[in-house]
């Protein structure tokens, strides 16, 4: 009822009070392939135990108050309906690995292999009810991890050689369960405090960290860079402002910020959720390159910009650059000895767009066989946007991208709206929305970004015609006349 100056004690929470993994077991056996294996059990799967345990023993210990406060239900997307998922993230790489977990049934099988035997072998869940695999035991195991999800806590890893503060707890960093700090809300921008834990009694604390008036909310940060992807598949929300700015009218993906005013948009801009680009589709781009004729005109541009203007005239990246025929097999290529090898999709952030990864592996794709042989057999290095300098190999890179990234934007249905009667579907179709619209302005980032460099290559009669996806002979002979 009255304000709080800045570095008071806003709350304090005794050890006792916690729960965590910090005193649970760090290993465990279990069978795999009939022989006896140790496994080491993450912090995760120790604070899950913990609360387990907790609920074992409700009557006691300190906790039954907490717990019986704990919802029964939690809105998260372990709740979203199959119909919910396809339809408001489509598209999104979030959306692509819910719909894969599920049709795998990922979770159930952790559960069986990893989880289970942990708890058993703590006597957090008897013999009798395993092998019984009820779906009362799977929804006991869903709601917890729910709980830990959406209100567990980490804190930072610090190195610190003051023995005063050396403990066993230390190089625990989480989940913790914090009974009253996990009512707080998140807000990047009014937060007022931060969570820290006292080295000498284990607690933990939060102090006023701005003057805080009289009537206002107190919020905390869960995490100032997080996506609303990750928001959305940590604690089941997206933030407001990422809901209103998702809402508003004729806009389906952020205006490009002008030079004075990118310092100020780049938080904003590296807590977008990035989009994702496969393998598959950058390599079925780069093969309709050849099919579309693209190359072809291409080629034939820069030939007849030799012939049809004196030595003087030509363009010096048209004159010196090479034109050559696109592989037709390019999909099998081997570029497993580069560090790009393992993943199978590229991230397309809207801080940094167009990675020496992805130029790379466009610039594999494209290159001819020679090229590319030698390229392979030279101890290879990732290459960087600067290769794009080449002509013929630029304006195909550019190109292909613009062309998987219009595909894969037309997958987000961003006109897609909700029309139900329950405001729970409609908080889900808006939070997806959201999402699907950041991936979108990520891609745009992107396209930008190759545009830029297809401008740099040409003038801007071959930039709209690249923007346009196609290049007219028409437009080509207007340029040489």
């Amino acid at each position: 009822k009255k304000s709080i100056p800045k570095g008071d004690l806003l709350v304090r929470l005794p050890a006792q009070c916690v729960l965590s993994g910090e005193s649970m077991p760090e290993s465990y056996e279990y069978h795999l392939k009939g022989e006896m294996q140790t496994r080491k059990a993450s912090a995760w799967m120790r604070c899950l135990a913990s609360l387990y345990k907790a609920q074992h023993e409700e009557n006691k210990n300190n906790f039954k108050s907490y717990l019986s406060s704990l919802p029964n239900e939690y809105d998260t997307l372990l709740n979203w309906t199959d119909e919910e998922i396809a339809t408001s993230l489509t598209g999104t790489a979030l959306g692509r690995v819910v719909q894969l977990d599920r049709k795998e049934q990922a979770m159930r099988t952790r559960y069986k292999i990893a989880i289970q035997p942990y708890l058993q072998q703590h006597n957090l869940l008897s013999p009798e009810e395993s092998k019984e695999d009820t779906t009362k035991e799977f929804d006991t195991f869903q709601r917890a991890c729910m709980c830990l999800s959406t209100r567990g806590f980490h804190l930072e890893v610090v190195n610190n050689d003051n023995s005063e503060s050396a403990s066993t707890s230390t190089s625990y960093s989480g989940p913790f369960l914090l009974p009253v700090i996990d009512l707080l809300n998140h807000d990047t921008e009014q937060k007022c405090t931060t969570l820290q834990r006292d080295p000498k009694d284990q607690s933990f604390y939060m102090i006023a960290e701005r003057n805080i008036e009289e009537n206002e909310e107190i919020f905390h940060s869960y995490g100032d860079t997080l996506t609303s992807a990750q928001l959305l598949q940590t604690f089941g929300f997206v933030s407001p402002k990422a809901c209103i700015r998702a809402q508003q009218e004729g806009k389906e993906t952020f205006v490009e910020p002008s030079p004075s005013s990118e310092q100020e948009n780049t938080k904003e801009t590296t807590s977008l959720t990035p989009a994702v680009l496969t393998k598959d589709e950058i390599t079925k781009a780069c093969l309709a390159l050849e099919a579309s004729q693209y190359a072809s005109e291409i080629r034939r541009y820069m030939e007849e910009e030799r012939k049809g203007s004196s030595s003087d005239d030509v363009e010096d990246d048209v004159e010196e650059d090479e034109a050559w025929i696109i592989p037709a097999n390019i999909d099998k290529r081997d570029m497993s000895s580069l560090s790009i090898a393992d993943d199978h999709h590229f991230l397309i952030s809207a801080s940094n767009p167009l990675t020496d990864e992805l130029v790379t592996f466009c610039s594999l794709l494209i290159m001819p066989d020679e090229a590319y042989d030698d390229f392979m057999s030279n101890d290879p290095a990732l290459l960087d946007d600067s290769v794009l300098e080449d002509f013929f190999l630029g304006k195909m890179i550019c190109k292909a991208l613009l062309v998987a990234s219009s595909t894969k934007l037309a997958e987000y249905n961003l006109s897609s709206t909700s029309n139900s009667d329950s405001s729970t579907s409609n908080n889900r179709a808006l939070y997806g929305l959201a999402i699907r619209r950041e991936e979108a302005s990520s891609l745009q980032k992107l396209r930008n970004k190759v545009i830029h460099i297809s401008d740099s290559l040409d003038d801007s009669d071959t930039v709209d015609a690249v923007q346009d996806y196609t290049i007219l002979q028409d437009t080509k002979r207007a340029r040489l006349n």
